[in-house]
């Protein structure tokens, strides 16, 4: 099993052991969770916000990409840090990151995995604290541009899953939607308004 976590935040208790045992029950290539953000005050202090997309669950690889569909540039589905994966379907497929993208190798990894899933549990309980950084690289360093740029991308890697699986036509017009109309930006404390293309 391998789960991945950022350097800011941390994961409440029990948190993996909730994941590989879900796992383990439902023989599952793919299990994810809620997550809890925390995005700072100008008092210092942080307000907490709770996310969550997939109702709990098993699901096949078509339902949960029916899930997927209406949010595919979600954090919730984008991000390493809120799943556990299998490091035998890594092995098995050669699975690991490239250079390609600017940002959102997170995303393009988990479309990537996907192609090899045959099952994904969704847990209700969060399991990760996500904390909101002045100073990360995608409040510093990502630019509108950029988003964009990635977003243009990402559309041919969930094409070609997509249309493997024969769905493409059906979900097109929404998955364009979902991915260019910037629903939800890089981070969710950078305010951009909605983009039409």
């Amino acid at each position: 099993y391998i789960q991945f976590a950022d350097s800011d935040d941390h994961l409440l208790p029990g948190c993996t052991a909730n994941l590989v045992a879900a796992m383990q029950r439902s023989h599952a290539d793919l299990v994810l969770a809620p997550y809890r953000m925390m995005v700072p005050r100008k008092d210092g202090g942080y307000d907490t916000r709770e996310y969550g997309l997939l109702p709990a669950g098993v699901y096949n690889k078509v339902d949960y990409l029916w899930q997927l569909t209406g949010h595919a540039a979600a954090f919730y589905y984008g991000v390493l840090w809120n799943k556990l994966y299998r490091r035998d379907v890594l092995n098995a497929h050669g699975l690991e990151f490239t250079n390609e993208l600017i940002h959102a190798e997170d995303q393009q990894f988990n479309i990537l995995y996907l192609e090899f899933v045959e099952r994904v549990v969704s847990l209700e309980e969060p399991g990760y604290y996500y904390v909101q950084n002045p100073q990360s690289i995608c409040h510093t360093q990502i630019n509108l541009s950029t988003i964009m740029q990635n977003r243009l991308q990402m559309i041919d890697y969930y094409k070609d899953l997509y249309t493997k699986l024969g769905l493409y036509e059906e979900v097109q017009t929404q998955l364009h939607a979902s991915l260019l109309g910037l629903a939800e930006s890089v981070s969710p404390t950078l305010r951009l308004s909605l983009i039409h293309i």
